[in-house]
């Protein structure tokens, strides 16, 4: 009803602006003045009025970007000018040798009512622009309470991991890194880059920073992390997460120097530290964390096979990871996608009034645009802008506690809509790339699924002497369960090569490759693979012989 008194008052105050003109320029008895008066008064007015409406017509016509006041201001356009064309042609009318009605007009009066439409629209105008106000500082309120909602507890220094974390990074844990050390990280997971442990520039940096990862695997071994950040503020959620992966990566390099060295439970005590920075990491609700957690946990999962299937492991030594505890990653994506639709929300209602914008500028990659039209928007596109956006966000949430196959396709549904439907400008920007989420979350439970059976498997052999026939062998160990594939719902699989395993899950293409693995964008073709290599079936260089590459 706001909105249609808006755009009634409007439409008064040119059409009276433009009878106004009409008897001013019916006094004047100079022809060009006369013209003049009226191409301010009525067409100015129009042009303007036209390119506004072509500029939403063009936003509209964008593929998937929704505003919405194309069509009032079209109509409010046609309305205008039919409304010119009736007071020109009843304005300059003559009747024989009678003066043009347009004279009779009193140019006082209508200015007073050209006034009074004026301050009217400003009243509703205002009026509207309180009430968004007001509905901007509830959502915002309520956007804190979510974001508190899902924000880990404060910790006691004496249990906060994080303390020990900045130590280490003030001592030089960021600091630059050697020439040859992606190279070195390209070693860990890539059989085609050689690692080689007795470098002697290797070397020198971790003996470098060994008592600072001293600090970290203490640290790790802390309940809780908490960084100190401010659940209030968006912009601050965004620093620190990535920081945890260099405590990981020096961590992962350590564990090879230490294997290489027979270190066998130190090596997978780095392991056990990298698994627990990934639940540290995972302990933070936003989104960026939560990912961090997961390409952590893919990291443990990696060091953890290449240590089992290399390296001699004793029970004692395998007793180190007695502590490994898997946190569900679903957990982490429901929270993450509260901690998310929160953080839109005060984003959103730091647009409407631009609080706090240099802070939100630069993470969106806005770098200064938009310049303050925030009356404009709060107005006429905010609203309609923030219930698609928590429209997605509710949808992507149900799709989080459904199987994999519901939410992937929920997932492209959604996407597709993404990309292609009608969304606000400010949704456009803050809406993430969930799909690609679903997926790292279903990728990490099956990461984390895998290590849980691989580790009983290696204890089993340990107690027998070979890998088990089937994973229900496992079951004689009564805290044992065989974990479920999360792409299927089907137990892990396992399959045979020579006398070693390789547990799989099926991967996002949902069909059984039998362990061929997935490539290393993790969504083409292939399984999520985790093989245990029995000594019986290592060559001399370390690796299976060529005719058990495939699973039987």
């Amino acid at each position: 009803m706001g909105f249609l008194l808006l755009w009634t008052e409007e439409l008064a105050l040119w059409l009276l602006l433009a009878a106004l003109s009409l008897a001013l320029a019916s006094r004047v008895r100079r022809r060009l003045l006369r013209w003049g008066i009226l191409l301010i008064g009525i067409g100015l007015p129009a042009a303007a009025i036209t390119i506004v409406t072509l500029l939403f017509g063009a936003l509209e016509s964008q593929p998937g970007l929704q505003v919405g006041l194309f069509v009032p201001l079209l109509l409010l356009l046609l309305f205008l000018l039919a409304g010119e064309i009736v007071l020109l042609i009843w304005g300059l009318r003559r009747r024989a040798d009678a003066p043009p009605r347009a004279l009779h007009w009193s140019p006082g009066m209508l200015s007073l009512l050209a006034a009074g439409a004026f301050l009217a629209h400003l009243v509703t105008l205002s009026t509207l622009d309180l009430a968004v106000r007001q509905q901007m500082d509830v959502l915002r309120a309520e956007a804190r309470v979510q974001a508190q909602s899902v924000a880990p507890l404060p910790v006691q220094n004496r249990d906060n991991a994080a303390l020990l974390y900045q130590e280490a990074f003030d001592g030089g844990l960021l600091d630059p890194k050697p020439a040859a050390y992606e190279t070195w990280l390209k070693g860990l997971s890539d059989d085609k880059v050689e690692l080689r442990p007795d470098d002697s520039e290797f070397r020198a940096y971790l003996k470098q920073i060994a008592p600072l990862l001293r600090l970290v695997r203490a640290g790790t071994s802390l309940p809780g992390c908490d960084f100190g950040r401010d659940w209030n503020r968006p912009a601050t959620w965004l620093s620190g997460a990535q920081n945890l992966r260099v405590l990981a990566r020096d961590l992962a390099l350590e564990a090879r120097a230490r294997a290489a060295d027979g270190d066998v439970r130190g090596a997978l005590e780095n392991v056990l530290a990298i698994h627990q920075l990934a639940g540290h990491a995972g302990e933070e609700p936003p989104i960026i964390s939560m990912l961090v957690a997961f390409a952590l946990d893919a990291m443990a999962a990696e060091s953890l096979q290449q240590i089992l299937s290399r390296d001699p492991v004793t029970p004692d030594d395998l007793a180190v990871l007695a502590d490994w505890r898997p946190t569900p990653a679903t957990r982490r994506l429901q929270r993450a996608l509260r901690m998310e639709e929160a953080f839109g929300v005060m984003t959103f209602c730091q647009v409407a009034d631009w609080r706090d914008m240099d802070a939100i500028q630069e993470p969106l990659g806005l770098n200064g645009w938009p310049p303050n039209i925030s009356p404009v928007y709060r107005v006429f596109l905010l609203i309609q802008d923030l219930e698609i956006y928590r429209r997605f966000m509710v949808r992507w949430q149900e799709a989080a506690t459904e199987s994999f196959a519901q939410r992937e396709a929920l997932a492209k549904q959604l996407s597709s809509r993404t990309t292609a439907g009608p969304m606000g400008i400010m949704t456009r920007l803050l809406l993430p790339a969930l799909g690609h989420v679903h997926q790292a979350a279903s990728r990490n439970e099956a990461h984390q699924r895998l290590c849980l059976a691989a580790l009983a498997c290696h204890r089993y052999r340990l107690r027998h002497g070979e890998f088990p026939a089937t994973l229900e062998s496992l079951l004689e160990d009564p805290s044992f369960y065989v974990p479920r594939d999360p792409y299927d719902g089907r137990p892990l699989r396992m399959a045979r090569q020579g006398k070693s395993l390789v547990l799989y899950c099926i991967g996002p293409d949902q069909q059984d490759n039998f362990g061929t693995p997935v490539d290393e964008t993790g969504l083409g073709p292939g399984d999520l693979v985790f093989r245990l290599r029995d000594p019986a079936d290592i060559t001399a260089n370390g690796e299976l012989p060529a005719d058990a590459d495939r699973p039987e």
